[in-house]
């Protein structure tokens, strides 16, 4: 048998899946669980759709709010890497700093901030570039359910945080103000998404009860 009909075969009994690619105008979707949930098979406590295209992307979950930019993401081969700004409704570092996080095609206890565990659930491929489609850069927990502002905190239209697709091939402008979105500083190290760097070994974490395992990722 020739080693690549082998291999295929292989990979269908024994049910592997070929790592998937993600591109710059991708959608995808991660979900995150409990702590104690080291195989996340259980409910997901927040799903996260984050539209590669947006200049800004954010998400609100339990009263709190984190945001990630546009170049701040690491792609992969089915692994995905973002960095969360807390709290913050812009993409600016908020008070708490940020903390990067990871999802793949397996299960990831997250690097830095708390300690609960994320996998990509859904990997969606445009046609289209960025600059041809309207996309959509914010949702509360789940991506169906409606962005909860920061209470106590600006919230700018996240129309305002993004670049008009006209801009985005316009490079002749004659005033010296920029016209683009505003680019920010780079935010500093990993900090904690709700607290600060959790510092613990994991081996002695504590589980927290479903109604506080997760700061915003």
């Amino acid at each position: 048998m020739h080693i690549t009909t082998l291999l295929i075969t292989s990979a269908l009994l024994f049910g592997m899946v070929a790592p998937e690619t993600i591109l710059p105008n991708d959608i995808v979707t991660v979900d995150c669980f409990r702590g104690n949930d080291e195989t996340c098979s259980g409910d997901a406590a927040m799903r996260i759709a984050f539209d590669l295209c947006c200049d800004c992307f954010r998400w609100s979950f339990m009263g709190d709010v984190s945001s990630t930019e546009k170049g701040e993401y690491t792609l992969g081969d089915s692994d995905f890497g973002w960095l969360s700004h807390i709290p913050s409704t812009d993409c600016v570092a908020g008070s708490k700093g940020t903390a990067n996080k990871r999802a793949d095609d397996g299960c990831v206890k997250q690097p830095e901030g708390k300690s609960y565990n994320c996998k990509i659930y859904a990997i969606e491929h445009r046609a289209e570039a960025c600059e041809s489609v309207t996309p959509v850069c914010e949702h509360g927990s789940f991506p169906t359910d409606a962005y909860v502002p920061l209470e106590g905190a600006a919230n700018p239209p996240i129309e305002d945080l993004q670049t008009p697709s006209s801009e985005h091939d316009n490079h002749d402008h004659d005033d010296a103000s920029p016209t683009s979105a505003p680019t920010f500083a780079p935010p500093p190290p990993g900090v904690s998404d709700s607290a600060a760097v959790d510092t613990t070994p994991a081996f002695l974490a504590i589980v927290l009860p479903a109604t506080a395992l997760l700061s915003l990722s």
